[in-house]
């Protein structure tokens, strides 16, 4: 058995649909992986389960019914725990970084009570940093502290729960975790430890700040149980309380990431891996000031380390380059390096950097300007890519979790359950170039024909590599969190208005354009690379497709050509009905 300790985390929610996928991810995320994640929902009638579901792994257990409120809740968890630290963590609040629950193992000895640390309050859309509760150290000679700590942000040993027994007063509505945590130092000198960092970003709008009745019932709450604590010199403490808030304000603007640090001189340059296989993300740029740099700071929090950023700026106006200089100069020229783009669209910058013969590495990763990288992404791909045969072309891709502009959880991409081949390359691109990683082989494939007219980098990267005897492996797991906002210059595609535009495009031949383009791009390469079976296909498809109806229902059946969707499918025969294929 594991000698480390297990942290147990418990959520609290009902109809949390907005918010409850910033608390798991947040969860899911932590470098340090001996933890649970335990749910329980008031039976939400919103889509707070159908979000929980979509989010499910191994580690995450959840338990629906009603319940009398928020404490009661929690008394719920703690009887489904099996951890040694337990805390939690609200529905609407989530981890400020990746490395939290490592930060506090670092600290762990079964002798304390609790550890905790900093909290900061965030408004609800814009994610700006309103208030930062910095706690303070106890002092181990007073029996309560003048400052309770953040209560979200409290390590409680277990042994608080199970040899003295402690449970939440369900008969507080807002106030329960202050009442517990006075019950708490009531009970016996209490041992803790200070971790001076940020732990948690806790939203404006929540049970105890979500209005000025929900202020006023928390602070009656407070007094109803200061008074009932006969140490304590009730006004005193409750003055005490008061004021520190009055601190807390924020006087410099700021704002919360989604679990990442944002500013560089945060990000430590880490020394680059020689024993590991090295990679070469490839980053293209153009005016994305916005976003950029929760994209450079998820990949700074990569927990695969033997990793070299090329970023490609195809021309930008705003602050991207500075934004990028300003990485450059914390990360060191060694981590990061900054190209000119041939300033021709985001196709030909993504190509261009592809085929740079300067750019050497064992394996390649792209990467958009705006979206946010999962601690495993580049371990998740690299690990699987290893492992193949590297003397043909390697191309891995998988799904993308689906977020707004804030970062908001929306869903996640389609699930495809085909096989990839050169079938479905040739009428479909199978995922989006931010989850591509390859290897040498495919790279040099891209550089021999880096000026061929392509429809997209992504859908030519899957069809070069199945064309050339290559494999392709689609990952079921998401590990990118794909934000669709305003600029985005491919979005989500699964909704019923993408479907409805994908059957106009092929009524108004888009669909026959793209062909038209591919055939263009074969005729320029050397199809002696490919495969024989694969050089029937391109014949047969471009032959067939312009003879009778019959014909062209008998290609697409005989070739075996397929889409990964019913509707897909659908939209390819009627495509061949109307002769636009």
């Amino acid at each position: 058995m594991s000698t480390k300790p297990k942290i147990s985390v418990i959520t609290v929610c009902f109809n949390s649909e907005a918010t409850i996928a910033d608390s798991i991810l947040s969860v899911k995320n932590q470098d340090y992986k001996n933890f649970e994640h335990i749910i329980i929902d008031g039976a939400s009638s919103d889509k707070t389960l159908h979000i929980i579901k979509s989010l499910k792994h191994e580690k995450l257990k959840v338990f629906s019914a009603p319940d009398r409120g928020i404490y009661e809740a929690m008394n719920k968890g703690l009887t489904k725990v099996s951890g040694d630290l337990v805390v939690f963590l609200n529905s609407d609040d989530w981890y400020a970084s990746v490395d939290i629950f490592s930060s506090v193992v670092k600290k762990y000895s079964k002798d304390l009570d609790y550890l905790y640390g900093n909290l900061s309050f965030v408004s609800g859309k814009e994610k700006k940093i309103i208030r930062m509760w910095r706690a303070k150290p106890n002092n181990p000679d007073e029996r309560f502290p003048k400052f309770m700590p953040p209560f979200p942000t409290m390590f409680f040993n277990v042994k608080i729960f199970r040899e003295q027994g402690l449970r939440f007063d369900d008969s507080y509505r807002i106030g329960g975790d202050y009442d517990f945590c006075l019950r708490l130092h009531q009970h016996k000198t209490i041992k803790s430890t200070y971790l001076s960092q940020n732990i948690v970003f806790m939203r404006y709008g929540g049970a105890s700040t979500n209005g000025a009745l929900a202020i006023f019932k928390s602070n009656y709450e407070v007094l109803r149980s200061l008074y009932q604590i006969d140490q304590i010199n009730v006004w005193h403490t409750f003055f005490l309380k008061i004021v520190s808030k009055l601190t807390q304000f924020q006087l410099k603007e700021s704002y919360a990431s989604y679990f990442w640090p944002t500013l560089p001189s945060q990000v430590k340059p880490i020394k680059l891996e020689r024993q590991l296989p090295s990679v070469a993300i490839l980053l293209c740029s153009l005016n994305g000031e916005n976003y950029l740099r929760d994209q450079l700071n998820s990949i700074a929090s990569q927990s695969y380390t033997a990793w070299k950023l090329y970023v490609s700026d195809d021309g930008s106006t705003d602050k991207t380059l500075d934004i990028l200089q300003n990485y450059q100069k914390a990360w060191g020229k060694e981590r990061l390096q900054i190209i000119k783009g041939p300033g021709q669209g985001f196709q030909k910058n993504f190509i261009s950097i592809i085929a740079n013969k300067k750019i050497h590495a064992d394996f390649y990763m792209l990467s958009d300007q705006d979206d946010v990288w999962l601690p495993n992404k580049i371990s998740r791909a690299i690990s699987h890519l290893k492992k193949q045969d590297l003397n043909i072309p390697q191309l891995y891709c998988g799904r993308t979790t689906y977020v707004s502009k804030n970062l908001r959880f929306i869903k996640e991409s389609q699930l495809f359950n085909k096989s990839p081949s050169f079938r479905n390359a040739l009428v479909q691109s199978i995922a989006g170039g931010n989850t591509m990683a390859f290897n040498h082989k495919l790279k040099t494939m891209v550089s021999l024909y880096s000026q061929v007219d392509i429809v997209s980098h992504d859908w030519w990267l899957y069809i070069l590599c199945e064309l050339t005897g290559g494999r392709t492996y689609y990952d079921p797991t998401s590990s990118i969190l794909y934000r669709q906002h305003e600029g985005s210059l491919i979005g989500a595609n699964t909704s019923l208005s993408a479907k409805i535009r994908r059957g106009f495009m092929v009524l108004k031949g888009r669909f026959k354009a793209y062909n038209d383009k591919h055939l263009e791009a074969f005729a320029t390469i050397n199809l002696k690379l490919a495969s024989p079976k694969n050089i029937h296909i391109v014949d047969r498809f471009y032959h067939d497709r312009d003879k009778g109806l019959l014909a062209r229902f008998q290609m697409i059946r005989n070739l075996g050509l397929y889409r990964q969707t019913m509707d897909g499918q659908l939209a390819l025969y009627l495509g061949a009905i109307l002769h636009k294929l």
